[in-house]
């Protein structure tokens, strides 16, 4: 058995669709693959397809559109010629009507037939532009825009009816205005789910949801983003490195372009109650969600190094039994929030090192075809993770 390690990013320009290209999105991305290239590591991009279906008809308005439209996609396809793997994903509050944008920031929320149309011709695109690369490329994978997929039963059926077998939207605990994924079903091993996202319930129509790896700490967000020094060592026992302080300031630049404001989150939470307001300004539970471009890699190494060592601690016939299976850990990163290698290129040179044998870089698609073609014996290692109560 082995970790296999899925880098995945966001890959868009900001929420209300501001932003330029080539600074936002293109020379990042080109920065960041260095280090992943350098190490040996498969990367997953998850393409925002709506801005470029934009752009095709913006493009006798703006001279501009069919250059970026065309660097884009061959963008995209060089990408899966060197090896990485590109799937959907989607912000349906960039969808163009008569009236101007879309105001719904959640696919959930669209109608049924128009959620439908707008996978399908996502799906399509992408697949019409990277099969001129690879004849055998599929769409299969879907990561909601904002993770926002709930309410997730008619969003279940339209992207099983439009070829898509696999999510990556849920973080297990995590919780914003436009989402809660409390009590996911696991918080790094995938499940089978028909109605609700978060839970397991096999059908006909199920897709496999494969969640970014996170673990669940105690949070005090004042403390974390005034003074994550401190932060980190009461909170984590990690006691950062100048280089990591540099880092972590560098980090800071893109909530200058946040779409939507910290104040407006802890509202929604808090429900407009000032005492629960309060307290989630000041302490709350908090999902450790797996982003190399916001957590220090030392910390994210920490704690794989924690569950490594629980998972191993199952019995030799049980670890020989699954040997043949992953433990996938999802991360997550957004171009647009990346300004720096410094953090990626640490975590991928200490996985290489504590991890050694231990891990195998895979692209999701890779993953969930591993997965598919050993579905008994991960059935297995489920019923026993379940069992010893590891899947949290």
């Amino acid at each position: 058995m082995k970790l296999a390690i899925i880098l995945t990013n966001d890959w868009e320009l900001f929420g209300n669709g501001s932003g330029d290209y080539f600074e936002n999105q293109k020379t990042p991305l080109i920065e960041l693959l260095k280090p992943i290239n350098y190490h040996g590591f498969k990367f997953t991009v998850f393409a925002e397809v709506i801005q470029q279906l934009n752009l095709f008809q913006q493009s006798s308005e703006n001279l501009n559109s069919d250059g970026i439209a065309k660097d884009w996609e061959d963008t995209i396809k060089n990408l899966l010629f060197e090896g990485h793997d590109i799937q959907l994903h989607i912000h349906p509050q960039l969808i163009q009507k008569s009236s101007g944008y879309s105001k719904e920031f959640s696919i959930a929320n669209l109608e049924s037939d128009e959620m439908f149309d707008v996978i399908c011709s996502c799906k399509n695109y992408l697949e019409s532009v990277l099969k001129e690369q690879n004849a055998n490329y599929e769409c299969i994978v879907f990561r909601a825009g904002g993770y926002a997929i709930q309410p997730s039963e008619n969003v279940i059926n339209n992207l099983f009816s439009a070829g898509i077998r696999s999510d990556s939207s849920v973080t297990n605990g995590l919780i914003s205005s436009f989402f809660n994924f409390k009590h996911s079903y696991s918080s790094y091993l995938p499940w089978f789910c028909s109605t609700d996202i978060r839970k397991k319930n096999i059908a006909e129509s199920s897709i496999l949801e494969v969640p970014i790896f996170s673990v669940s700490r105690i949070d005090i967000p004042i403390l974390r983003v005034k003074f994550p020094e401190l932060y980190y060592l009461l909170f984590h026992s990690v006691r950062l490195t100048k280089e990591e302080i540099q880092w972590i300031n560098q980090t800071k630049k893109a909530k200058k372009h946040a779409t939507y404001s910290i104040k407006e989150k802890y509202r929604a939470q808090a429900s407009r109650s000032i005492l629960k307001l309060l307290f989630y300004k000041l302490i709350q539970p908090y999902s450790l969600q797996y982003d190399y471009d916001k957590i220090p890699a030392r910390v994210l190494i920490k704690y794989l190094e924690k569950k490594w060592k629980v998972i191993n601690n199952l019995d030799d016939a049980s670890l020989e039994k699954f040997s043949n299976c992953y433990i996938p850990v999802v991360l997550i990163g957004h171009a647009k929030d990346h300004y720096s290698n410094y953090n990626i290129d640490l975590f991928l040179s200490l996985l290489k090192s504590e991890f050694q044998g231990n891990c195998e870089s895979l692209t999701y698609s890779g993953f969930y075809n591993h997965y598919i073609s050993n579905l008994k014996e991960y059935e297995l290692l489920d019923e026993n993770l379940y069992f010893n109560k590891l899947l949290k």
